[in-house]
């Protein structure tokens, strides 16, 4: 009875992990007979722990509305044709570029997997617990279509702002040229603000022009990294990913 209700008192406190551990332990006497009382303890603590964390990783992936929210760094298929750099890939999960206040452009062609690994690299935010953010352009707009007409334009961005990580999938995609420049204002207040940008952008000098400093990808290999100034002043990068022929 005493037994009982010590689970039954973690379980109100709402440490269901402690008493799915206690129950388990009593099961067990033979195996946890042999334990001292710091050790088993020790068990009980871990087990809750464990499970909070686990909760915790699980909310920040939640609210970070991933497009594929079982993408993962571990699930990137590296073969060969798709010429992915696994070391740079392993480097970027570690997240030291939002650390270090850089960004990441994504180029290439429809279908390769850019959504599929720029959520890959959100999730691996998540797991260092970090607050991270993925949306679609239509999304954004309607979004923002909705706050401006309640009233809450500003209140929205604020909730953007807080965000650590936030990936744009091509954010310039079907939009009138008006549009896309209000956009990347947008974009480039949120990067004055702190937040970390991972743009999946085929128009790499908009992307660049919003952003201090960058890692741009292509097909899954960093081609070049820098201050974005010295990118977009780079004749061989404006004729290969930029669009434009040297003058």
């Amino acid at each position: 009875m005493i037994n009982q209700s010590t689970i039954t008192a973690l379980r109100a406190m709402k440490l269901t992990a402690m008493a799915d551990e206690l129950e388990a332990q009593f099961a067990d006497q033979t195996t946890y007979s042999q334990l001292g009382f710091e050790d088993r303890l020790g068990l009980l603590v871990d087990a809750e722990w464990n499970r909070r964390k686990s909760n915790k990783l699980l909310r920040f992936i939640r609210n970070a509305r991933f497009a594929e929210p079982g993408a993962t760094i571990e699930g990137i298929e590296y073969h060969d044709d798709r010429k992915l750099d696994k070391a740079q890939i392993l480097r970027l999960a570690s997240c030291q570029y939002i650390e270090d206040g850089h960004h990441i452009i994504l180029k290439g062609a429809s279908g390769n997997g850019k959504t599929y690994l720029s959520n890959a690299l959100g999730n691996a935010a998540c797991r260092k617990f970090k607050s991270v953010r993925y949306i679609r352009m239509p999304e954004l707009l309607d979004e923002l279509s909705v706050a401006k007409g309640c009233g809450t334009f500003r209140k929205t961005i604020k909730t953007y702002q807080k965000v650590e990580l936030l990936i744009l999938d091509e954010p310039s995609m079907g939009l009138a040229p008006k549009m896309v420049e209000n956009i990347f204002a947008v974009i480039g207040g949120l990067r004055e603000r702190g937040v970390a940008l991972l743009l999946i952008e085929q128009n790499a000098r908009l992307a660049l022009e919003v952003t201090d400093s960058a890692w741009v990808m292509d097909s899954g290999s960093i081609v070049h990294h820098g201050e974005s100034k010295a990118l977009l002043n780079d004749d061989q990068i404006a004729q290969i990913y930029l669009g434009e022929m040297p003058v």
